[in-house]
């Protein structure tokens, strides 16, 4: 039983996401040292996010694991590439998650451990996630303007263009 439960959560987080927004406040409403020294470099005019690393995207891959094991499919879809989020809304995506842990029979809480796997350019990692350290399965991070995303799976992009009551789980 312990392992078909393992299993169906697993299964379950082949719907999850990953990053968490870098902060967008970098406007203090007065001018920096920089506008009255001659030798101040220049204040940057936009965040630069997250770093290009396989650390960055692990943690990343570790927020969106956290926020499917709290429940937070929602705040999940955020964490998801453009691909994933112009293909179905929020709000659809979270009916559609809430229905998987219901017919799967899952509950929330379960423990997922992610791991770095490796880098392939500067724009894009490989992670594996873990269920209780008995199941993995690889996850790819996309780098999207300036933080880590997970891109959605190939079983999820299967179902793009149908009606979110048509996806299975």
């Amino acid at each position: 039983m312990l392992s078909r439960a393992v299993l169906a959560a697993f299964l379950m987080f082949a719907l999850g996401g990953c990053s968490s927004s870098p902060s967008t406040d970098n406007a203090s409403g007065s001018q920096s040292d920089a506008a009255t020294s001659s030798t101040a470099p220049a204040a940057p005019t936009k965040p630069e996010g997250q770093p290009k690393t396989l650390e960055a995207a692990t943690a990343a891959e570790q927020e969106n694991a956290d926020r499917y094991s709290s429940g937070d499919f929602a705040g999940q879809w955020l964490l998801y590439s453009k691909q994933l989020r112009d293909a179905i809304s929020q709000e659809d995506y979270v009916r559609f998650a809430e229905r998987c842990v219901e017919e799967l029979g899952i509950g929330d809480g379960m423990t997922l451990q992610v791991e770095g796997v490796r880098m392939e350019g500067d724009s894009k990692a490989i992670v594996r996630v873990g269920v209780l350290g008995l199941v993995k399965k690889s996850r790819t991070m996309v780098y999207e303007d300036g933080q880590w995303l997970q891109e959605p799976t190939n079983e999820l992009t299967d179902y793009f263009g149908l009606p979110v009551d048509e996806w299975k789980c």
